[in-house]
């Protein structure tokens, strides 16, 4: 007999449990409903504001991701540019030039970074003429065309 009484109290615990769990599931499905189903009816739910939050996360890095991507690429291309613009100047320039570049590191530089320099740059040395000049060390020597002599 005590051990109907023993399997009677088990079978009420195991039924007093499974109510429990019955209880927190149905308040889990309330929670989970008011979850995905907005509160007015022109509002978006909760789940659809942080999905929302996340897609716009997510958006950002990726926009982020790609700027830098193509940010590198345009300072790749302008390096090669202000090299090419070095090699031109150091070949077509004379010696003299090409030696006043390398004493003066800074210019050189900024002619690497910006190519469109190469002009000014010509024109300051343009009076300061090496061996074989006209001497003038402040004014650039002017051809017939009313150009600079280089």
């Amino acid at each position: 007999m005590v051990v109907l009484w023993l399997i009677l109290a088990i079978l009420l615990l195991i039924c007093a449990g499974l109510a429990i769990l019955l209880l927190n599931l149905r308040a889990a499905a309330v929670a989970f409903g008011q979850f995905i189903t907005p509160a007015k009816e022109n509002e978006l739910s909760p789940l659809e504001s942080h999905l929302g939050g996340f897609a716009s996360l997510f958006a950002d890095r990726i926009t982020a991701r790609l700027t830098g991507i193509a940010g590198g690429q345009a300072k790749r291309e302008k390096a090669v540019e202000g090299a090419a613009a070095l090699d031109l100047l150091n070949l077509a320039a004379p010696p003299w030039l090409s030696a006043a570049l390398d004493l003066m590191p800074e210019l050189k530089k900024k002619i690497s970074k910006n190519p469109n320099m190469i002009g000014p740059a010509l024109q300051m040395f343009a009076g300061a003429k090496g061996p074989g000049g006209n001497g003038n060390q402040g004014e650039p020597a002017a051809d017939e065309n009313g150009g600079f002599d280089l």
